[in-house]
């Protein structure tokens, strides 16, 4: 596997709504200046986070018992909290994509992007290599299902490619009452694999070793304060008018996916 060069954004905590935002800045920073970008952060409290194609009646919860924002990726919702671990690769397609000569596939980039964390986790979790693979529908799998999963953002010059890791059991209950689930999924969620079932670490010292382990992944460059300062100031801006509007958020065209699930559960 190459050693990509990155600009480590950092391991940060914000909200979801702010969180998506970033992401969004990086990949227009990463297509002007042809910088790839790595950053891992959490969330301050639980939050729901619709794919750009979901239908809001797929959700549940109100609004004001949790966060709930949308991203500009593909995909299924995903739930965000002290429980998982996400992270994002901003880059310029070319940077990352050397055989490209259109939009690239998007099983292609998982291939390329996606084994970064498989083996930071293998290493972490001290999984064996047979157990651990990459999966379909862009997730990583241990044993056959997802601990891991991904959506991608492609345009003609560069790629949001971000991942959610489930840390701790997903609680199934908690999901259910706030997420519409097809029948079986609430068993489902139950057999689904997360890290601390393989580490004796807590939380938060098991999420640093898998930052440590997929930093040694790549080539890294920390990013200069100011700088990162200025993309976090744009992020805001970007958020305050489309992230944390309502309107957009929760906007109910005909062309949205009503039978969307909780995303690790998807089965293509």
């Amino acid at each position: 596997m190459e050693r990509i060069k990155a600009t480590y954004f950092g391991y940060d905590t914000y909200k979801a709504s702010l969180n998506m935002a970033i992401d969004e800045v990086l990949e227009k920073e990463a297509g002007e200046k042809g910088i790839t970008y790595l950053r891992f952060y959490d969330t301050p409290s639980n939050a729901i986070v619709l794919s750009i194609s979901d239908h809001p009646s797929v959700i549940k919860a109100n609004k004001d018992e949790i966060e709930i924002t949308r991203r500009t990726t593909g995909g299924k919702p995903i739930f965000l909290g002290e429980n998982t671990l996400s992270y994002s690769i901003e880059a310029q397609i070319k940077e990352i994509y050397k055989e490209a000569k259109s939009i690239p596939d998007p099983n292609d980039l998982h291939r390329i992007l996606g084994e970064h964390m498989l083996i930071a986790l293998k290493y972490a979790l001290g999984l064996e290599e047979d157990r651990i693979k990459l999966g379909e529908t862009y997730s990583i799998t241990v044993d056959g299902l997802p601990i891991a999963g991904h959506a991608q953002h492609i345009t003609n010059k560069a790629i949001i490619y971000h991942g959610v890791v489930a840390i701790d059991k997903w609680d199934a209950d908690y999901i259910s009452k706030r997420l519409l689930l097809r029948d079986g999924d609430f068993e489902k969620l139950n057999e689904l694999p997360y890290a601390k079932k393989f580490s004796r670490y807590d939380t938060k010292t098991l999420k640093l070793k898998i930052v440590e382990q997929m930093l040694k992944t790549f080539d890294i460059k920390q990013i200069d304060d100011k700088e990162k300062s200025r993309i976090i100031e744009k992020a805001k801006e970007l958020e305050d008018g489309i992230y944390s509007d309502i309107k957009w958020v929760f906007r109910e065209e005909d062309s949205l996916k009503k039978n969307s699930t909780f995303c690790f559960l998807y089965n293509g």
